[in-house]
This record gives C-alpha cells, sequence and structure tokens, in this order.
C-alpha cells in the first residue's frame, strides 16, 4: 500500500474530495494488521492531511471557506505531533471499524422494505464545543487574496458571513469524514457485481473492469454456452494440452 505518495503535495491535492473519499474507501479495505512499519508510518501521515483538507490551519484554507477549522488546542497538538485517537494502531484499527460501520449504514448492500427505515442514519462518534458565525474584515481579505493559491475556487466571498466549527481531536478527523461524504455522496455507488463501495464515473455500473467483464462473460455464456462443444467449454490452458 502506498497511500502516502503524492498526497500531501500541496494545497490543490488537500482540497480534492474525490481524491479523499478513493483514499477512504481504500483505507476501508485493507487488512491494517498486515501492513509493515513503513507503511504504518505513510498511513498516520495520510491521517493527518485527511484532517488538514477540511481544516484551515492557515489563512489560504480559510479562503476556501471550509465549515470546520481546529480549536486553539487541537492546532497546538497538531504542530506538536500529538493527535489524540490518531497516534496508535488501536487508533486507526478503531477508526477503520468505524468509518466501515458507518459506511455500510449509509450505503448498505440490501435497502430495508420497512418504510420506518427508509432514512439512513449514522451516529458519528463526534462533539463540536464551539460553534461560530464569522465574516471577515477587508485587511483579513486582502491577505487571504495574496496566500491564496491562484487555482483556488473561491465558492464564497470573504465578507459573507460563514458557519464554522471548531471542533479538538479527534472529532476534527470525524468531521473533515462527514464533509467529504457529503461532498461526494452523489457519486458513490454499490458494484452490482460484488457489492464494494466505490466512487462513480459517469454512468460507471461496476467498480472494476474485472466485475464487468465478469458480467459480460456471464451473459454472453447464457446466449452462447449451449452450442459450445465440450472441448471448447474447457479452459484454454487446457485445451492447448
Amino acid at each position: 500500500m502506498t497511500h502516502s505518495e503524492g498526497l500531501t503535495k500541496d494545497l490543490q491535492s488537500k482540497a480534492d474530495p474525490e481524491r479523499w473519499m478513493r483514499w477512504l474507501l481504500s483505507f476501508c479495505q485493507i487488512n491494517l494488521r498486515q501492513l509493515s512499519n513503513q507503511e504504518w508510518i505513510g498511513l498516520k501521515s495520510d491521517l493527518h492531511a485527511l484532517c488538514q483538507s477540511s481544516s484551515p490551519f492557515d489563512f489560504a484554507q480559510i479562503w476556501r471557506a471550509s465549515r470546520i477549522a481546529a480549536s486553539p488546542k487541537a492546532q497546538f497538538e497538531f504542530e506538536k505531533g500529538q493527535m489524540r485517537g490518531l497516534r496508535t494502531r488501536r487508533d486507526i484499527l478503531t477508526v477503520q471499524k468505524i468509518l466501515k460501520e458507518g459506511l455500510t449504514q449509509l450505503y448498505p448492500k440490501q435497502l430495508p422494505t420497512d418504510h420506518d427505515k427508509v432514512f439512513r442514519v449514522w451516529k458519528v462518534p463526534a462533539s463540536v464545543p464551539e460553534v461560530y458565525m464569522t465574516r471577515f474584515s477587508l485587511m483579513a481579505g486582502q491577505r487571504i487574496r495574496k496566500k491564496a493559491p491562484s487555482r483556488a475556487k473561491n465558492t464564497k466571498s470573504a465578507f459573507s458571513p460563514q458557519l464554522r466549527f471548531y471542533p479538538k481531536w479527534p472529532d476534527l478527523f470525524w468531521l473533515a469524514v462527514l464533509e467529504i461524504i457529503e461532498q461526494c455522496g452523489p457519486q458513490l455507488r454499490q458494484c452490482e457485481e460484488c457489492k464494494t463501495l466505490f466512487l462513480r464515473n459517469k454512468r460507471q455500473t461496476y467498480c472494476s473492469e474485472a466485475c464487468s467483464q465478469r458480467v459480460r462473460s456471464r451473459k454472453w455464456y447464457k446466449k452462447h454456452g449451449k452450442r459450445m462443444t465440450f472441448a471448447q467449454r474447457l479452459p484454454k490452458r487446457v485445451r492447448n494440452l
């Protein structure tokens, strides 16, 4: 697993919700107990970068108008590398378990038939101790414009009132995850073949080419299989013996 490669190079990649959504789906599928020490280090680095993807630790990120901001204590802990709830292997195993259960709750393999259960709810283990409505001054807006990357897409004016949450660790991580799922939710689909959750591209129906090919082969065999001889039904490597 090479999660950390290319994920934390610049602000543009950190602010890409689709990229992080794919990372989260991959994170749910790996066996953490089989990772090497080096892979654990890369994984922890990615988890920290994911928190930064939503939480504005500087003016350039505040300009993106994220609703999540690190509380002063959380920011200090981040700078010291003391991110409570994301430090040990046990912490990360717990995070993976909760995330897998949450995605299963929101996107079950079989939809309920009971009308009372049509709303899918995931109770996230996070709380927000501080909530603010912020509005930047003219001087702050000028400073942000100078520091913000030219490629950044500014969806809101710096002078518009903005709702902002100031959580601590590990709540900051969970709110960052929720923001990513909220933005990518319309593209999340279950593979019609293997039921794996994936991020759909355009009208994509299957999670991989392997699943797509498996379905095509099954349809072809159902249509033409009866006309095949016994020898033709054998695998190609057997026929060539």
